[in-house]
């Protein structure tokens, strides 16, 4: 009888998970206003070196003296304030207008700034000098910068179709081209040579009034390439509100975002749950995969309050890929309204979605009850409003959420930025809160509210330092090299493995492809 001299050459293969969850904590939350109406952070970003820049609608200039560009005074509107990356000391203060509407940094930190009808600025890190000015034809709304500095520029405040400019990095025009209908979002893809709008259409079906949404992509040539949704209203409803036919919930395209993971998305809002998001965007007769999920993301016992949907696609065919709802609910367990409108939302190189929405109430006496599953939400805020601005992050597959918190009530969402600064992920959230609202300060650079209608607000989150993910490790404890066995003998394998940051799912054994 032969016998076997066993030298174990097998290899082992290791499934495993890495189940570190990043710990969000709040580094700093503060007013942001003056005392008179309508402040708001509008917009936000966060440069290379983890300086905090925020678009600000105020007169104030929070003891600093400005500096004075666009023939701004001292007490004008338009405002860029320049924090510490922790988000507790202002760095400057620059005067820039009369309103700002949206803001945008490109791979130099340079600062693009919307102003409304005075156009749009690029201004240098320090925001104190215009590298130059565009008219953008009388009005910019959006403004959308690449890495190397090609802006898409928007001449349209969402209540018309517009125009969209884009300029190379030295603010020369490229082309110019139409929008459609209502449109109030732009975004632009420097490597595929795309460019992006969102909107929507007031259109008819035959039977009823009903808003369409579109996203269409246009190369640097003005060209569209493809467009989605914009199905005409008459495909909507068979004017009987039965089967494939019936996806007569209003929907509106509010924004759109060329992610750093190098896909597109597309941020919509829906007025019930019967929207054409449910169906392919080119068929309305194929349907396509929503996550879904728990009650927060499933548009069940939804009547016209206002919901959120984002999705997924490519960005050079268009090709829809993934899709999510977002819903707040009332203590009875019927939707409630949950609002992209006058948000933003981010998506970060790991294909994390950053969202910056309006959530309403649970409900119960004096609107008190939470609308949304909070991780965060202080017990200074108990008595008050149980919804308001919210930021809530996604995973990649948008099955899971990794955390969602407020530091105050009633009031707006407006701009979110996300950026990883000497291995920490700082997070920004900013908008306004109503008159009378409280906000949970913290570092707060301002801790009392100003007065007048609205106040801004910004809070910033970090993740504290992010650790690179620890290879697992197996060692063979069965059998040990050497061991002798009979020809035909039974031969049990083991091993052990461990993971230091995670944990394993599966080991498994190879001889060679066997």
């Amino acid at each position: 009888m032969k016998t076997i001299l066993f030298y174990l050459f097998s290899v082992l293969c290791i499934t495993y998970t890495n189940d570190l969850t990043a710990q969000y904590n709040l580094m700093s939350s503060s007013y942001l206003g003056d005392n008179t109406n309508n402040d708001a952070v509008k917009s936000s970003a966060i440069l290379s070196d983890g300086t905090i820049v925020l678009g600000v609608n105020t007169k104030n200039s929070y003891g600093k003296i400005p500096k004075l560009l666009n023939g701004a005074s001292a007490s004008s509107t338009a405002t860029v304030v320049r924090l510490s990356g922790d988000g507790r000391t202002i760095l400057s203060v620059t005067k820039i207008g009369k309103e700002i509407r949206d803001l945008s940094i490109d791979d130099n930190d340079n600062i693009y700034i919307a102003l409304g009808v005075e156009g749009f600025v690029k201004l240098n890190p320090q925001a104190n000098a215009i590298l130059y000015k565009k008219g953008n034809n009388g009005y910019c709304g959006r403004v959308d910068a690449s890495a190397n500095g090609t802006v898409a520029a928007l001449k349209s405040d969402g209540s018309y179709s517009g125009e969209v400019f884009l300029y190379n990095s030295s603010g020369n025009q490229i082309v110019k081209f139409n929008g459609k209908n209502r449109t109030n979002d732009v975004a632009v893809d420097e490597k595929n040579k795309i460019v992006f709008i969102i909107g929507f259409v007031n259109s008819h079906s035959g039977c009823n009034p009903v808003q369409v949404s579109y996203l269409q992509a246009h190369d640097f040539n003005g060209k569209r390439m493809w467009k989605n949704y914009d199905h005409p209203g008459t495909n909507l409803d068979n004017c009987q509100g039965d089967g494939w036919e019936n996806n007569m919930a209003d929907t509106r395209g509010y924004r759109v975002v060329m992610g750093t993971d190098g896909y597109v998305y597309g941020g919509w809002e829906a007025a019930g749950g019967n929207h054409i998001f449910r169906r392919h965007p080119r068929d309305l007769k194929t349907p396509v995969p929503v996550v879904g999920g728990d009650k927060y993301h499933q548009f069940y016992a939804s009547r016209a309050e206002h919901k959120t949907y984002i999705s997924k696609f490519n960005p050079k065919t268009g090709e829809y890929l993934i899709g999510q709802q977002f819903t707040a609910r009332l203590a009875n367990g019927k939707a409630n309204a949950l609002r992209l409108k006058d948000g933003d939302f981010s998506v970060d190189t790991n294909g994390d979605i950053y969202l910056a929405l309006t959530s309403a109430s649970g409900g119960g006496d004096g609107n008190r009850l939470l609308g949304l599953p909070y991780d965060f939400s202080p017990s200074e805020l108990s008595r008050g409003y149980g919804g308001g601005p919210s930021l809530m992050i996604m995973n990649p597959g948008m099955d899971t959420r990794k955390y969602v918190a407020r530091v105050s009530g009633r009031g707006d969402a407006h701009t979110v930025a996300v950026r990883v600064i000497n291995g920490e992920k700082r997070i920004i959230l900013a908008g306004n809160i109503n008159s009378g609202e409280p906000i949970f300060t913290k570092n707060a650079i301002d801790k009392t509210p100003d007065g007048g209608s609205k106040n801004g607000f910004f809070s910033v989150f970090t993740t504290g330092a992010i650790s690179s993910n620890t290879p697992p490790s197996a060692t063979l404890t069965s059998p040990s090299s050497g061991s002798t066995y009979e020809s035909g003998a039974d031969i049990v394998i083991k091993a052990n493995a461990s993971d230091s940051d995670g944990s394993i799912k599966k080991v498994e054994f190879y001889q060679g492809s066997t």
